[in-house]
This record gives structure tokens, sequence and C-alpha cells, in this order.
């Protein structure tokens, strides 16, 4: 077998083994949550599980670049 016909061989087996994944993920597998399905209030909770409330969250972070974040809502205010 000569190097262009291996190498076609190797592309369509490449394409082949491709196809099933690329179609799996495009596929219509989901469905969203109809209204009667979604909690109808914020405080909602799954199965038998109490509500939680709290009167004050804490928020860790480090101070440098990958929680900049954290640090510009604490210096606007908005945290």
């Amino acid at each position: 077998m000569s190097a262009a016909r291996s190498l076609t061989a190797l592309r369509v087996i490449a394409v082949t083994a491709a196809l099933p994944l690329l179609l799996t993920a495009c596929g219509y597998g989901s469905e969203a949550k109809k209204e009667e399905d979604a909690p109808k209030a914020a405080g909602a909770t799954a199965g038998d599980g109490k509500a939680l409330s709290a009167s004050e969250v804490r928020i860790g972070y480090f101070p440098n670049l990958t929680h900049a974040t954290a640090l510009v809502g604490l210096q606007e205010g908005l945290i």
C-alpha cells in the first residue's frame, strides 16, 4: 500500500470515529424545565430539606489578580 493511500485510509477512519462524537454533542438530549417543575420561590429546596437563611455571608479571597472580582466588589461597595 502506498503512503498516499495509507494516509487517505487513516483520514477516513478518523472521520468515521469522530462523526458519532460530533452528532452526540449536537443532539437534543436535554430539555428545558417546564414552569411547573421550577421552584416557586428563591428559598425553595429540593426534597425534604430545610430552607436556609443567613444574615451574614463571609467571602474568602486572596488579595491578588486572580481574585480581582472580590477586590473590586469590596472596594466599590457591591459586596
